[in-house]
């Protein structure tokens, strides 16, 4: 897959994360955004977002996806709610920030969301 084709200018996927509540859509992970690909039926894949997530590649997130939101934690301590409702329109809006009321998240943390 050719992904400047796509409209996407450098791609340096780290993982691949597919959901059972999305099933025609990958959620490619980067250095620094997500990578929303829809693969269509005809097996054309189009890009519906590049979420940018950190401003640093240095910076660690990690995400997961369920049928309404994505949520990304980022460390050391920030954990944002994406809104997927209007994906199909090219649309994922940051809605919430969540505080974590002075505590840090590990480097080596794992999540998820129901």
């Amino acid at each position: 897959m050719n992904m400047f084709k796509l409209g996407v200018r450098y791609f340096a996927p780290r993982v691949v994360h597919a959901s059972s509540h999305h099933p025609n859509l990958l959620f490619v992970k980067t250095d620094d955004s997500i990578i929303v690909v829809d693969l269509s039926k005809e097996c054309v894949p189009k890009v519906l977002a590049n979420v940018k997530i950190v401003q640093s590649v240095l910076t660690k997130f990690i995400f997961e996806v369920n049928a309404n939101y994505l949520v990304v934690t980022t460390l050391p301590g920030k954990v944002q709610e994406y809104d997927l409702s209007r994906i199909f329109l090219k649309e994922i809006t940051l809605t919430k920030h969540y505080p974590l009321y002075g505590y840090r998240i590990p480097d080596d943390h794992e999540f998820s969301i129901s």
